[in-house]
């Protein structure tokens, strides 16, 4: 009985670490960026809405970070809030025109919205900014986010819209809602 006490309070301690460790982070080296961190395990687990008031109150401690801003867009994005997604990734970009991934993620968007010439721009952009972001997500999100599938690459999507938009209007198949909306955010 004893060792079952002492193993249930094991594991209760092991569970306040982990509610601990997920609500906070480590020293912040920027004003806002633990409510920025705390937006990012938010939008990894699907939870745009707590992700998006995490992203405000980071905003509201420092107006000037733009990875916030990106942070904002990603999860507007998510919830369906098109011109606030925009808005918001333009304001990442207009504070930091070198932003590689908020181009990124601001050509995911227009690509959902067909705005294809402008997605491409996007992607290139990207590219140009941060050549890395072609090779898609490392291993490690991979294997955290979805070990069974490996999601294309920024080049590979840049390839295929091309491709696409060289066919005739009739035959081009660029939009799949079904996988378009389950496509997940991405950072390097």
């Amino acid at each position: 009985m004893r060792n079952a006490i002492i193993a249930l309070l094991a594991l209760s301690l092991v569970g306040l670490a982990a509610v601990y460790l997920y609500r906070s982070t480590a020293r912040e080296n920027v004003t806002g960026e633990r409510e920025y961190r705390l937006g990012n395990r938010y939008l990894a687990d699907g939870h745009y809405d707590e992700a998006l008031v995490e992203f405000g109150t980071s905003l509201s401690r420092n107006p000037g970070y733009a990875p916030s801003y990106l942070g904002a867009a990603i999860a507007q994005m998510h919830l369906g809030q098109v011109s606030q997604a925009f808005a918001s990734f333009e304001r990442a970009i207009d504070m930091d025109p070198e932003f590689g991934e908020a181009f990124a993620n601001r050509a995911i968007l227009n690509d959902r919205e067909g705005n294809y010439d402008q997605a491409l721009a996007d992607y290139r952009r990207a590219l140009l900014l941060k050549p890395d972001l072609g090779d898609g997500p490392g291993m490690i999100w991979r294997f955290l986010h979805s070990p069974d599938e490996k999601p294309s690459t920024l080049t590979e999507r840049v390839a295929y819209i091309e491709q696409e938009l060289q066919k005739p209007l009739a035959e081009r198949r660029l939009h799949k809602p079904e996988q378009d909306s389950e496509q997940k955010m991405y950072a390097k």
